[in-house]
């Protein structure tokens, strides 16, 4: 018979969710989604992700209001077994934690107890770690991704693994794994796992500025924060004197040559149209960039010469400020 889901869900991943567990077995009783704000888009916003739940008969509605006395007494009405947070941007508390049989079960894009929180595959690649996981674990009254581990699975993240791939990965795969827990707690054979509160790491809202590039850092930082804040997230960010240049894709140079000159100088143009840029430790090579007014060109015609500096420095900065600011009187 399955079991009666109520599912909180967000974006694609809860887009498939719902079509798994709607034609896996179980029943979708009823699905709640929003737009939140400073939520990537991929393409799938609530209506979508609700008229897909409507079609699988389940009960919708639209709203980041779950613990109102009105959604209590809907949510009662279902008579769910269990409940699934799959994408959602909230914490669940009680009473409604508790009102499924099994409780909630969320689905976390970290190797819990690691990176409980927000940006936590931005903050594994630019910490530099070999995976992440999506975890399934209980949801715990009004605190973020602890509870006991039900379920993970393991993603590599290798020196050229960007954000947008691990995204796919977990699109593809936390469906899946969803339907894979529900049968086996309808089967009984769930086996859990306190997580290990000394292992925690508690990790944090990214912005976008946060995206800004510090050529004093070394090639391989610059790399990880490329590789962290790519599409569909807003781009690494610097400048070339007043103009914001955004990268989307670079590499780390590989036994670069001996050198002398200042971070963020950019120092040789290649013939597939990247570029060298130093770095306070090894040379970044920018392979894909946009600057702000400028067509849509490879980094060679971008940043063309060998009197190009990418961001600013202190003096610079004071230059500008002063330049900018109103005459005292």
């Amino acid at each position: 018979m399955g079991l009666r889901v109520l599912l909180l869900a967000c974006r694609r991943t809860g887009l498939d969710t719902i079509q798994k567990i709607s034609t896996g077995g179980h029943q979708l009783a009823g699905v709640v989604s929003a737009d939140f704000d400073g939520q990537i888009d991929d393409g799938v916003r609530a209506e979508v992700l609700l008229e897909q739940a409507r079609q699988a008969g389940a009960q919708t509605w639209q709203t980041r209001t779950i613990h109102s006395p009105a959604m209590l007494d809907a949510f009662k009405a279902l008579k769910p077994d269990i409940g699934i947070s799959m994408g959602w941007r909230r914490l669940v508390r009680a009473p409604l934690i508790d009102l499924p049989v099994h409780g909630f079960v969320n689905f976390h894009t970290s190797d819990l107890p690691k990176y409980r929180g927000f940006a936590s595959t931005s903050w594994a690649i630019l910490n530099g770690e070999k995976r992440t996981a999506i975890t399934a674990h209980r949801m715990v009254d009004g605190v973020a991704d602890e509870g006991a581990i039900l379920k993970k699975e393991f993603i590599p993240i290798g020196p050229e693994t960007d954000i947008a791939a691990l995204l796919d990965q977990i699109n593809a795969r936390a469906p899946s794994m969803c339907l894979s827990v529900l049968d086996d707690l309808e089967a009984g054979r769930i086996e859990k796992t306190e997580q290990a509160d000394d292992r925690a790491i508690l990790s944090f809202p990214r912005w976008p500025v946060d995206g800004w590039i510090d050529w004093h850092r070394t090639a391989q930082k610059i790399d990880r924060l490329v590789r962290a804040v790519t599409r569909p997230y807003p781009g690494a960010r610097t400048c070339l004197k007043e103009k914001e240049v955004l990268i989307w894709k670079g590499r780390v140079l590989e036994k670069p040559p001996r050198f002398a000159g200042v971070p963020g100088h950019v120092v040789k143009h290649l013939p597939d149209g990247a570029v060298w840029v130093l770095t306070g430790g090894g040379i970044y090579v920018i392979a894909d960039a946009d600057l702000e007014g400028a067509a849509a060109a490879k980094p060679a015609a971008l940043f063309a010469g060998m009197q190009n500096r990418l961001g600013l420095s202190v003096g610079e900065m004071f230059y500008h400020l002063r330049r900018n600011l109103p005459e005292r009187s």
